[in-house]
């Protein structure tokens, strides 16, 4: 090791957890001196005692403003970053971010207008996505698939061919990241999420 390294691979699900433990965080250093969420930061008592959580509180709304600029389309609609996968665990990842955009539009204090905006921008996010996404669907018998790449429209999960004699010839079958379940279920935690923020519901991101 030669000192601080800069890693330029960055993935969804990272600025997700950022996000979830920041927030996390943040609530219960103000909860510790005596501030609820929705109290206003409008006298010097209140200013000091809230000076623990603004280090997290100011990371979140830059944070939620890089996703935006950097991991979503003008629209508001999130992407896979370059390095991240469409399948398997890597399928996961956007939906997790979505999981804590909602948290972050949901429960961040509303006690500036900075932090109204941040809220505004993530729920902007999660909604724009959850739209781009149903839009995208397909349908089989009713039931929606969804696709990996929230932009995209959805591909009909299947395997080519009549199946592979040997390892290198699986290798080289094509695909369909539809397939994996864990694309499925991304899908499905963004409408959670949602779906919350139209209903308005703070719940605990810990929460199923």
């Amino acid at each position: 090791m030669h000192g601080p390294e800069v890693v330029d691979k960055i993935y969804t699900y990272n600025q997700g957890t950022v996000l979830g433990a920041s927030l996390e965080i943040a609530l219960a250093l103000r909860d510790d001196v005596g501030l609820g969420n929705t109290d206003p930061i409008d006298s010097f008592d209140h200013s000091h005692r809230a000076d623990a959580s603004v280090f997290y509180i100011t990371h979140i709304r830059e944070l939620v403003k890089a996703i935006a600029l950097h991991l979503a389309t003008p629209q508001g609609v999130i992407l896979c970053p370059p390095h991240e996968t469409r399948d398997g665990d890597g399928a996961l990842f956007k939906g997790i971010l979505a999981r804590y955009l909602a948290d972050v539009a949901l429960r961040l204090p509303e006690d500036s207008r900075e932090n109204i905006a941040t809220r505004k921008v993530a729920a902007r996010m999660v909604m724009a996505s959850a739209e781009s996404l149903w839009n995208h669907r397909l349908e089989v018998d009713g039931l929606p698939i969804f696709a990996s790449e929230w932009t995209e429209d959805a591909r009909l999960p299947h395997n080519y061919g009549l199946g592979p004699a040997s390892i290198s010839e699986a290798v080289g079958l094509v695909r369909i990241d539809e397939r994996d379940l864990s694309v499925q279920l991304s899908g499905w935690m963004l409408l959670e999420a949602a779906a919350r923020i139209a209903g308005g519901q703070p719940k605990d991101s810990e929460q199923g």
